[in-house]
């Protein structure tokens, strides 16, 4: 009888703590541009270069944009991008660097003893782009060329000619460089 008890009380327990952890989690609203709470990242610029990485989103997901120094592994800048629209990341340093994303709805922020986390709770999908983006200066005679770029993402492409090639990745490889 006693292991009974302990049994039912245990179980309570379990359920009552399940309950507390899932009304944890708290929506964000976020604006494009963004970067999303409990994602920690020391951004990089180089205010002397007018160059951009433009990122056109479709679909019905928002997307998380991570770009990465391909040389150092190192995400440079991290921004939230909604369904449907458009942003440009300036500045960027030269270096060759590679994008993550990861598309979701539902943005949600978890903040408790461990410290704060943030996820995508509704068709989530991650990706890593397989081309390189070269942001070195380009000299041609007495000018310099600098290069930006224009990705246009969406879950589902039927344009095979103008796509930007990607391979599908963990949520735990998107949020660890």
């Amino acid at each position: 009888m006693k292991r009974l008890i302990l049994f039912i009380i245990f179980l309570g327990f379990y359920k009552f703590t399940y309950s507390q952890i899932i009304e944890e989690w708290k929506s964000e609203s976020m604006s494009n541009g963004d970067v999303p709470k409990c994602i920690k990242h020391n951004p990089k610029y180089n205010f002397t270069l007018n160059n951009f990485l433009r990122i056109k989103i479709g679909g019905k997901c928002d997307a998380i944009i991570k770009l990465i120094n391909y040389n150092t592994g190192e995400c440079i800048r991290i921004v939230f991008v909604k369904a449907n629209n458009e942003y440009e990341m300036k500045y960027i340093p030269e270096g060759k660097y590679y994008v993550k994303v990861a598309f979701g709805n539902d943005y949600k922020v978890l903040i408790d003893s461990f410290g704060c986390q943030g996820r995508f709770f509704n068709n989530t999908t991650f990706f890593q782009g397989t081309e390189i983006l070269d942001y070195f200066l380009i000299k041609i005679g007495n000018k310099i060329q600098v290069p930006s770029y224009e990705i246009i993402l969406e879950t589902k492409t039927k344009d095979k000619k103008n796509r930007f090639h990607t391979e599908k990745i963990t949520e735990e490889e998107f949020y660890n460089e």
